[in-house]
């Protein structure tokens, strides 16, 4: 099978945090898996399972221990120097003296791939916030922020995007719609997505499969896939299957919860 249906590969990967004059914790313990190109993966599990360790692992802001991890048969330092791997987090982390399109295009302009006006636009009106970007950043709400935080990242171009927990501040309407809003635009790029999130329902929705993470060591427990076409998903946000994925998802969280064992948390 070529790399490009296998994007992702992790192969036993280890992550132990060593802390002076303390016993070392086990972050990660033999987490292994295959997520092939344009998927969308979601990893869901208690506080202290790892889940925003393994994304750092991704984005080659954190080493493993031992184990290997290669994206499209490449470590990611080098993805990350050719700047193939966007992130997104909880906070919108826009800069509050820059306008919204300046924000839009900053990650691109720090990266030499500086968009045009023109592209800029076109990426404002992708995330359905065209008309604000003259606007500053404590002028829109927050849901609007995240979705310049989300064209920001598209500005990149990349061809893999890390999103931790980016809508876990919003209330439950305006995510729902963020929800909508993501799987319509990664619907029409098919980007490869690794989604942290502490959400059943917003895990079973968005994904191609989900990855149920236990604590600690952290370790993957569950690869729930999601079989429903995803020009249903909104019709079957509270359908029976959708319902049955998510029961599922619960099921695995529910088996394999063990309270972690110190204050350290790996989250």
């Amino acid at each position: 099978m070529s790399d490009r249906s296998q994007a992702i590969i992790g192969r036993n990967l280890n992550l132990v945090y060593e802390r002076p004059g303390a016993e070392p914790v086990a972050a990660l313990q033999d987490v292994s898996f295959t997520i092939e190109d344009g998927q969308f993966i979601s990893l869901i599990g208690p506080s202290g399972c790892g889940k925003t360790t393994l994304l750092k692992i991704f984005g080659d802001l954190l080493a493993p221990t031992s184990g290997e991890l290669t994206i499209g048969g490449s470590a990611p330092s080098l993805l990350r120097q050719r700047r193939v791997i966007g992130q997104m987090f909880q906070d919108a982390t826009l800069l509050p003296w820059k306008t919204i399109g300046d924000n839009i295009a900053l990650l691109g302009d720090i990266a030499g791939k500086k968009p045009t006006r023109e592209e800029v636009a076109s990426l404002a009106e992708m995330v359905g916030i065209g008309r604000f970007i003259d606007s500053y950043p404590h002028e829109l709400s927050g849901g609007m922020r995240q979705r310049a935080a989300l064209a920001r990242a598209y500005a990149l171009k990349p061809r893999i995007l890390l999103m931790d927990e980016p809508f876990g501040a919003l209330d439950e309407i305006t995510r729902e719609q963020m929800n909508d809003e993501l799987v319509r635009i990664w619907s029409g790029s098919r980007l490869t997505v690794i989604f942290v999130t502490h959400s059943i329902a917003e895990a079973a929705y968005l994904s191609d499969r989900v990855f149920v993470m236990a604590p600690r060591p952290g370790r993957v427990v569950a690869d729930v896939r999601i079989d429903i076409p995803r020009e249903r998903r909104a019709a079957e946000r509270f359908g029976a299957e959708l319902t049955r994925c998510a029961e599922e998802i619960h099921h695995h969280l529910v088996t394999n919860m063990r309270k972690p064992d110190d204050g350290h948390d790996a989250d």
